[in-house]
């Protein structure tokens, strides 16, 4: 056998090899295009067959539902400054020592020797269902029903506090 024969050897069958991964490839490539294809189209029309079963889209501000307001804290930034509870006391008329909101402290260790202190607000939840309108007699604690925030109108509070032992999060 010459050297030529042995390159020869060595390079049977390589001419055909790039056309066939070509191929190879395209057929492949065409394959998940038509897939993509496929489900762009179908997706396509059952939206317009869900938009048109749907009927018209209600314009903003008609929907059968009031909205319900909350107050979001962000606990990570608490640092007992105590503003809200400040707040508290002077937007629901509240004498100073009788506080709504309380600030609850705890110590946990963050590394070998090293605590942190983490407080957390406990505020009014304004609830779905209240207890706290559900138990007072005289109906002065409510829940308005325009945007879900639970009030109280102090004339009619006798002073009773079953709203205050009603309270899961002990808020009043």
């Amino acid at each position: 056998m010459k050297i030529d024969d042995l390159e020869k050897l060595e390079n049977e069958g390589v001419e055909n090899l790039p056309s066939e991964e070509r191929r190879r490839f395209l057929r492949f490539g065409l394959a998940v295009t038509g897939v993509f294809v496929g489900g762009s189209v179908l997706s396509l029309t059952s939206a317009r067959k869900a938009e048109s079963a749907m009927g018209p889209v209600p314009a903003a501000g008609s929907f059968p539902y009031s909205p319900h307001y909350t107050m979001v804290m962000r606990q990570n930034r608490c640092i007992d400054c105590e503003r809200c509870m400040e707040a508290c006391v002077k937007t629901n008329n509240v004498p100073s020592y009788g506080y709504r909101t309380t600030i609850l402290q705890q110590e946990r260790e963050i590394a070998r020797g090293a605590k942190e202190r983490v407080f957390m607000p406990v505020l009014c939840n304004h609830c779905n269902r209240p207890p706290c309108v559900r138990v007072c007699p005289t109906t002065a604690t409510y829940k308005d029903k325009k945007n879900g925030i639970v009030m109280m109108d102090y004339k009619r509070c006798i002073g009773c506090k079953t709203c205050m032992a009603a309270c899961p999060y002990n808020a009043r």
